[in-house]
């Protein structure tokens, strides 16, 4: 799934907000784009402004706190994002796919997501501020993309700390990471345990049996936490408001949003927003 070499590296570097180099090792929200296939179109922005960007296969993008990236797709495509934080590292895979000529409308797929229980070692922490420093270099600088197969190592060494779940054996678990991957895929939709169990053609107590064994949560407390962890990265957005970002989550109101979010990260998504 990762690809042994990057080609090219980008930094989205916003220098105020990072308060010299000294506080980069505990910065909030360090994310990192590969695409995997296919074009990813966006646009960068911090508090001077945004522009356009394009990653293509074997690209890495970094971005630092304190910037955002909202993708805007000509044409399909599937990328893998890391994002660090002081705790844990959060994996996630997304698979877009345009609509038709005459639909504008984007779909956008959680293929992955999942949380690693270990935070960004402290020589990818310091690979990152080494990036940083060199932002103003053309992503094929040499220089840079040394520093880029370097932090590509580090998140290939996270992933395999990591068991894969589909290595272990047994039909109950294959259904199990088929009921997580169609949550994460529907989690904006209004998803209820006898909703999915009617499209997977399970009973809700089946449901409930499978996620007592494989999981610590319940299928509320996992359906809550993909849509947080979704909401999470939508912050950064500064153009999207709190509301649209609810919707967007499957929240039915922004106060639900609001009350679930402070619940689970102590503070609220205005709060959360501004670190």
């Amino acid at each position: 799934m990762m690809p042994d070499r990057v080609r090219r590296a980008h930094v989205s570097c916003d220098p105020s907000s990072l308060k010299l180099s000294n506080n980069v090792s505990h910065a909030h929200h360090i994310n990192v784009i590969l695409p995997l296939k296919g074009t990813y179109d966006g646009w960068l922005g911090d508090r001077v402004g945004d522009r356009h960007i394009k990653l293509y296969e074997r690209d890495l993008l970094l971005r630092a706190p304190g910037t955002w990236i909202a993708a805007d797709p000509a044409g399909e495509y599937r990328s893998i994002g890391f994002l660090f934080s002081d705790q844990l590292t959060v994996v996630y895979g997304i698979h877009a796919v345009p609509g038709s000529p005459s639909r504008q409308d984007v779909q956008f797929v959680h293929w992955l997501h999942e949380n690693l229980p270990s935070p960004l070692p402290q020589i990818g922490r310091l690979t990152c501020e080494a990036m940083y420093a060199a932002a103003k270099l053309p992503p094929d600088d040499p220089t840079l993309i040394g520093l880029a197969n370097a932090l590509l190592a580090q998140m290939r060494w996270l992933l395999q700390r990591v068991a894969p779940m589909s290595q272990q054996p047994g039909k109950a678990l294959h259904t199990f990471e088929s009921l997580t991957t169609y949550i994460r895929a529907n989690a904006n939709q209004p998803l209820s345990r006898e909703s999915v169990a009617e499209a997977l053609r399970l009973t809700p107590r089946h449901i409930s049996r499978l996620f007592s064994e494989y999981s610590q949560e319940t299928f509320n407390d996992f359906l809550y936490r993909v849509r947080l962890e979704q909401a999470a990265v939508l912050t950064a957005n500064p153009s999207l408001s709190l509301s649209e970002i609810a919707y967007l989550c499957g929240f039915s109101s922004a106060a639900l949003f609001c009350r679930r979010f402070k619940s689970r990260y102590g503070v609220t998504p205005t709060e959360y927003r501004a670190q």
